[in-house]
């Protein structure tokens, strides 16, 4: 009728939106245009209308109810703030594929000029912040490429690296690895890992998916499967014993024998 045409344009004009330009536009951009954020007024099936806006009626959210639901994609340029549950299943894209949580690079390496290194180098995690230096004490990790989850990311433009933690992660390599062998770090603190055909170690980063070489020892990159793994060291009582011996021996003036006790000892078991 006129008067619906007439409400009808009322409301167009009222929000700075026509026809065409609602045809055209993505429908979760119409969402937002028809959603009454012109100021002075709100959006109803009948058009713009004056005043503030009504009372949300509060209904409980569910996920077996028909209510509430979006059809079409959403897309956010903010941030989401949720204090109830999140049903569903995590769907990542394609190429993210592991789990990684941020730290902070170490302090010398924050003067190098924020310290930019590329995905896939191998780090060291100790006292909480990352370093090219592998050796000492802290677990070796892997810089994340793509990944599904990251945690632990700083608002602020802070300087640091995300790590991979558990999942597919590839890796900088150097030198030949085969399927199967364990990535562990080269040892010359370049972020380069290399491939060890062997049960377990120590400082091992994951296992290689992948083979791959690269002639006259260049770089190449490796898909590597990580999986974080705390495993308690055995204690080694073999050396207190010895050292228990030798001292004994020494009571009984065999110097000799302490003498070899104690070198069994300093042997590294």
């Amino acid at each position: 009728s006129d008067e619906d045409d007439a409400g009808s344009d009322a409301g167009s004009s009222a929000t700075g939106v026509t026809g065409s330009d609602v045809e055209e536009s993505p429908r979760w951009l119409q969402a937002g245009m028809a959603s009454g954020s012109s100021s002075g007024g709100w959006a109803s099936s009948a058009g713009s209308v004056g005043g503030p806006s009504p009372p949300l009626q509060q209904r409980p959210l569910s996920p077996h109810r028909g209510e509430h639901v979006v059809a079409d994609d959403v897309r956010f340029l903010g941030s989401i703030y949720v204090s109830g549950r999140i049903h569903g299943t995590l769907v990542t894209p394609p190429g993210a594929a592991d789990y990684g949580e941020w730290f902070p690079w170490s302090d010398i390496l924050q003067s190098r000029n924020g310290c930019v290194t590329p995905p896939g180098t191998v780090v060291r995690l100790a006292a909480r912040k990352l370093t090219l230096d592998t050796r000492g004490s802290g677990p070796c990790l892997v810089t994340s490429t793509s990944p599904s989850l990251a945690a632990g990311v700083p608002c602020a433009n802070s300087s640091g690296a995300t790590c991979a933690f558990l999942g597919q992660v590839p890796v900088r390599c150097r030198g030949p690895v085969r399927c199967g062998d364990l990535l562990v770090p080269s040892g010359l603190n370049d972020g380069v890992a290399i491939g060890r055909r062997c049960s377990e170690r120590e400082d091992s980063l994951g296992i290689a998916l992948e083979s791959g070489d690269s002639p006259h020892d260049m770089e190449h990159t490796v898909l590597c499967l990580v999986r974080w793994r705390e495993k308690p060291r055995p204690v080694n009582h073999v050396p207190r014993i010895l050292w228990c011996l030798a001292v004994l021996m020494l009571c009984l003036e065999q110097s000799k024998i302490a003498f070899l006790l104690l070198c069994l000892a300093t042997w590294p078991f």
